[in-house]
């Protein structure tokens, strides 16, 4: 390659797409935010989704605030190929939003990365060489992910934890609490936003935010996930600068205070 093969041309958020990850335990409303961003980020309104947890995504369709979406059930094994080939006809078939739910089975699941990693290390008897084979897929996942022209929303399970809590009245409680999550050592390194759910109030907290729109001089912003938090997002992508209103207590216009329970979702 020469010098004048190469060119250089102004950055613009304009050409970014979104990189968004739900984080969460069971029952914290993974779905269901990605679903409600979603709407937010879709223009044209066209919603895809790939479901690995047995059709539940389909339980979301016609609640209050969720938008229509289209989806494909994949079955195990969950081999990282088969996301492959679902991103790339879902970006053919002209959607604007994919959301991947979940992308902890491309790791943990039947047929996924680790299993594949037991198999090969058996065979192989060696486990540094297993994960020279494995490796390259798992990367290839990503580039996919990446590359796409579409938003992504990709909810991701954590491990579970409990933890005991105790309210202004001296109330001792113990709560159901995400870890790490079920996935790849730095995949949150991908992703433009990643958000954690929590799994009593379904609401998240921002633990990466390459936008700034979450930003709190506390840091303990928790935000609501909604169409408006989509909107949000996409109308950074397109060169508006984060809205910094706060309130009196010093958090978000969109946030409020711990939301009474709502059903669970996946």
């Amino acid at each position: 390659m020469t010098n004048n093969t190469i060119e250089f041309v102004k950055a613009e958020r304009s050409r970014a797409k979104a990189r968004i990850a739900l984080c969460g335990p069971s029952g914290s409303g993974k779905t269901h935010s990605a679903l409600r961003i979603a709407e937010g980020l879709a223009k044209t309104g066209k919603i895809a989704l790939i479901d690995t947890e047995n059709s539940s995504a389909e339980m979301e369709a016609g609640k209050p605030g969720i938008p229509p979406f289209d989806v494909v059930v994949m079955h195990a094994p969950f081999d990282p190929i088969k996301y492959n080939a679902a991103i790339r006809a879902a970006e053919a078939a002209g959607y604007e939003v994919l959301i991947i739910d979940s992308l902890s089975h491309a790791w943990a699941g039947s047929g996924g990365l680790l299993e594949k990693k037991d198999i090969l290390e058996k065979i192989k008897k060696n486990s540094f060489t297993a994960w020279r084979e494995i490796t390259p897929i798992h990367n290839k996942l990503i580039e996919t992910i990446l590359q796409t022209n579409m938003h992504i929303i990709a909810t991701i399970r954590t491990k579970t934890g409990m933890a005991v809590d105790t309210d202004s009245n001296g109330k001792i409680s113990v709560k159901k609490i995400g870890m790490d999550m079920v996935q790849r050592d730095g995949i949150d390194y991908e992703f433009t936003v990643v958000l954690d759910l929590d799994q009593a109030t379904h609401v998240a907290s921002p633990s990466k935010d390459r936008t700034s729109i979450f930003d709190t001089p506390d840091g303990k912003n928790m935000v609501v996930p909604t169409k408006e938090v989509g909107l949000e997002i996409s109308d950074w992508l397109e060169g508006a600068k984060p809205e910094k209103t706060k309130l009196p207590n010093g958090v978000r216009s969109r946030v409020t205070a711990p939301v009474a329970r709502q059903p669970v979702h996946a």
